[in-house]
């Protein structure tokens, strides 16, 4: 099973405070404008735009998919179907991630915790995991073992 428990809310807070900013800035350019009457005011008043938009193109090539999903914490509780151990990194940084599935959900989970070292397929476990990707790669859950069950 599969529920969402925590929903970080600065992915609605930071585009909307950006908007804001930008209006105050139109609004006050314009006003300044309208006492000066000079052309050296429209900079002030057009660079918020330009900067709205580029600062959305930023924002559209830096962060993960805009999908809700990637922007919450998720209880995962179930039994185990499969659970691998594999190697991340080169030499001098190599770390030991598990790699497993839980019945009922999609993604593989993918942990360094090394407490799914003495779990077997049909265990039950009580995971708490954020949703990850990575260009040109499939979504996966990082987990780590989670505490009381609401």
């Amino acid at each position: 099973m599969i529920e969402s428990i925590f929903f970080n809310p600065w992915i609605w807070i930071i585009p909307i405070l950006m908007v804001v900013l930008v209006a105050l800035t139109v609004v006050g350019g314009f006003a300044l404008w309208r006492d000066d009457l000079s052309l050296w005011m429209l900079p002030t008043i057009i660079s918020p735009f330009a900067l709205l938009i580029l600062g959305g193109f930023y924002f559209g090539a830096m962060l993960p998919p805009y999908d809700v999903s990637y922007y919450q914490t998720y209880r995962i509780t179930g039994e185990l179907t499969q659970v691998e151990s594999a190697f991340n990194g080169d030499e001098g940084t190599m770390s030991q991630v598990f790699i497993a599935r839980v019945d009922g959900v999609d993604l593989f989970i993918r942990s360094g915790d090394q407490r799914f070292r003495s779990l077997d397929a049909g265990d039950e476990v009580n995971l708490v995991c954020e949703k990850r990707f990575a260009y040109f790669q499939e979504p996966w859950f990082d987990c780590s073992f989670g505490g009381e069950q609401r």
